[in-house]
């Protein structure tokens, strides 16, 4: 598997490629733009964002999608055949003509979405979530236990550059990140490569459902102490 970066795959769909075969597509965050007649086939997409965008006549066929995140769009006569999709997010996004066929999805939020006009009928479905009454705090709790532990296992490029997001988006939204207890996820450190804390990872989690607010915000959790993180 090839991998790809987001302005060799902007360049290429630019000059009129529409097939992707065997690409691992990492951090990518495409905004404002159609992508027409696309074919991803046997792609990893890792972190990957799509903002505003078309997707019309396309398709993600053997695909494996972590953390995806499609924010305001539309979608028209899409498809996902046989994919892995996991932690995997559309928000503001209506749906025309679009199945996911035979595909595995765990953890995938269909919020402010057309949701039912998607036939999901043949594929396997946890936790599917279309409404934020629908997660609970040990939904919370699971996931952070499931992110923290997969990027720690991460190779040492690819752990600094999610970590590097994680912690910017503690930045962008303004998040609490508390000091916390040692544990078995280590302490926290300024050497980038320091394992998460859980409170940056549950900052992260609960920005994926909630944006910067969340009902469960005020729960104090096992790992954090009284004290709030000082800048």
């Amino acid at each position: 598997m090839d991998v790809i970066t987001q302005p060799e795959f902007m360049e290429l769909y630019k000059k009129g490629e529409r097939i992707f075969e065997n690409k691992f597509m990492q951090f990518f965050d495409v905004s404002n733009i159609a992508l027409e007649g696309i074919a991803f086939k046997n792609c990893n997409l890792f972190f990957c964002t799509f903002r505003n965008i078309v997707l019309k006549n396309a398709s993600f066929e053997n695909c494996t999608i972590y953390n995806g995140s499609f924010y305001t769009g539309s979608a028209e006569n899409l498809i996902f055949d046989k994919c892995s999709m996991e932690l995997t997010l559309f928000d503001s996004f209506q749906f025309s003509r679009t199945s996911m066929k035979k595909c595995s999805m765990q953890w995938c939020g269909f919020l402010n979405s057309n949701v039912a006009s998607v036939d999901m009928s043949t594929s396997s479905q946890f936790k599917t979530i279309t409404d934020l009454s629908q997660v609970t705090p040990a939904d919370i709790d699971y996931i952070i236990s499931v992110v923290m532990q997969k990027v720690e296992r991460l190779d040492m490029d690819m752990r600094l550059k999610v970590k590097e997001i994680i912690r910017a988006d503690i930045e962008r939204y303004k998040l609490e990140n508390p000091e916390e207890k040692q544990g078995k996820y280590g302490t926290a450190s300024s050497d980038s490569d320091a394992p998460l804390t859980y409170g940056e990872v549950r900052g992260v989690v609960e920005s994926f459902f909630y944006g910067t607010q969340s009902p469960y915000k005020t729960k104090k959790h096992a790992y954090e102490t009284s004290g709030a993180y000082k800048k």
